[in-house]
């Protein structure tokens, strides 16, 4: 019986409740050291990190740049409606958080909320 569970279980058991050589790996800590490997890097196209608000700020802190940079009136004046647009979406959010701390969630809120 003894030659059957040897086969089955693919050698003879080894002594001393010594783990088997396949079993190494298990149980230790993750690769890249006790915390796991290190976070990946986002790639092109991934979504920036931090909120709405966030992303928003550094828009209109860009659109600000280029028309500190920019020389043609025209350009400036449409760059300078983009910055009106850009305002107008910043102040939003900040209304809808606002009225969030006060119990309020907007339908675009909720659905952030319960989708993920």
């Amino acid at each position: 019986m003894s030659s059957l569970m040897d086969q089955i279980q693919g050698g003879p058991p080894m002594g001393g409740g010594m783990m088997p050589p396949d079993m190494g790996g298990m149980g230790g800590p993750p690769p890249g050291g006790p915390m796991g490997p290190p976070p990946m890097e986002p790639g092109p196209g991934a979504e920036p990190a931090g909120d709405t608000a966030d992303v928003i700020r550094q828009m209109i802190d860009m659109a600000k740049q280029y028309m500190d940079v920019e020389d043609d009136d025209t350009e400036k004046a449409q760059m300078a409606a983009v910055l009106k647009t850009l305002t107008d979406f910043l102040a939003r959010e900040q209304k809808e958080q606002d009225d969030a701390m006060g119990g309020k969630l907007s339908p675009r809120l909720m659905r952030q909320a319960y989708s993920g």
